[in-house]
């Protein structure tokens, strides 16, 4: 149409001019027609020049799929890496507020926090599993520490092993990190050793230690029989007590907590003694952990310890409810006398006099 308008212009001023339009002349005019018609005839082929190389040949449509597609596959790792380091950098700060949320047990306003932190921490976890997994052989010793603990949230049995391997890192603080993910996963698969070996070595930290006893407990709930049937595992059965051996005074006091605790999950009878050491601790925490403990070996011979505490000679009101609540769970929590000093000495009397007949010959041996 353009090139229509210019050629009727152009001919209109011709014939003002009495310039000569004969056929050579209309030939030489329509050539610029036969141009554009050519041209429009190449765009409307069946072949599409932008479906050609560099060097002018045909592309390969499935060469080029492919290329697409490794673009695409590119685009989504850099998306994944920027969305992962961006979710640790979250994952940290849920770590460390779920931490101090779930010591606070008496509150109930952090432990709802605590348990929407916990669902947070399990979906972060699984969603980024595998980059996780692989953050543990990460330079960044901060990096494998937040990793380690995450790890406890994903539920995951995959994760045992590198967190196993994890306890060897030349960090304390992924290794402390990597016995609280071992904790947190709680799963039967994992091998005890490590844990075992952080939780008994006095060179390492007081953090480190605590972090691995609770692992152990976690796990030893997780394998113990239902009910009240004793769990007689000889690495279980070792470790508390070896913990709990020699002067009571002389250690670190949460680490008694936990050694306490997993004594007492043992149900085993024959571990009194090791509980009622601590029975008189300085201590209120460490006195009621280990009341908790006697009363978890269901044997009736730790009444005559635990009855002391009845009275208001001691101070701690928690302590006393432990030591009636002790009482109840020795009689297989047939009765509740409260706090009738009277009552459960009636209750008790057999063991009583035991005791006070096992004292009194002791007393005879030594003079």
């Amino acid at each position: 149409m353009v090139f229509h308008l210019r050629t009727t212009r152009a001919t209109s001023k011709n014939s003002q001019r009495g310039i000569s339009t004969d056929a050579g002349s209309r030939r030489a005019s329509n050539r610029p027609l036969l141009c554009a018609v050519t041209l429009i005839l190449a765009a409307c082929s069946s072949t599409d020049p932008d479906n050609r190389g560099a060097g002018g040949g045909i592309k390969d449509p499935a060469i080029e799929q492919d290329a697409q597609r490794r673009l695409a596959e590119r685009d989504e790792a850099i998306s994944r890496n920027n969305d992962f380091s961006l979710a640790l950098v979250r994952i940290d700060k849920a770590l460390d507020e779920y931490t101090t949320n779930v010591s606070k047990s008496e509150n109930i306003v952090a432990q709802r926090r605590a348990d929407s932190l916990k669902t947070y921490l399990e979906t972060q976890s699984r969603r980024f599993d595998r980059q996780l997994l692989e953050a543990l052989g990460s330079d960044a010793a901060r990096q494998r520490g937040i990793a380690a603990a995450a790890l406890g949230f994903s539920g995951e049995d995959i994760a045992v092993e590198p967190l196993e391997n994890a306890l060897d890192d030349e960090e304390e603080f992924v290794r402390t990190n990597a016995a609280l993910g071992l904790g947190q996963l709680a799963s039967t698969a994992t091998r005890i050793d490590g844990l075992v070996g952080r939780a008994l070595d006095d060179k390492a930290s007081a953090l480190e230690r605590r972090a691995a006893a609770w692992a152990l407990y976690r796990i030893q709930n997780a394998m113990r029989p239902k009910g009240f049937v004793p769990l007689r595992d000889g690495k279980f059965s070792k470790v508390w007590p070896a913990l709990l051996a020699g002067n009571t005074l002389d250690k670190d006091g949460i680490l008694t907590v936990q050694a306490l605790r997993g004594l007492g999950m043992l149900r085993d009878p024959s571990t009194l003694e090791d509980a009622a050491r601590y029975l008189s601790h300085p201590q209120a925490l460490i006195r009621q952990a280990a009341l908790v403990a006697v009363a978890r070996t269901r044997n009736r011979k730790g009444a005559p310890m635990i009855l002391p505490f009845l009275s208001t000679t001691e101070q701690n009101p928690n302590v006393r409810l432990a030591a009636r609540k002790a009482l109840k769970a020795l009689t297989g929590d047939r009765v509740d006398y409260e706090y009738d000093t009277k009552q459960w000495r009636k209750e008790f009397q057999d063991v009583i006099e035991a005791s006070a007949t096992s004292d009194g010959n002791a007393t005879t041996d030594q003079k």
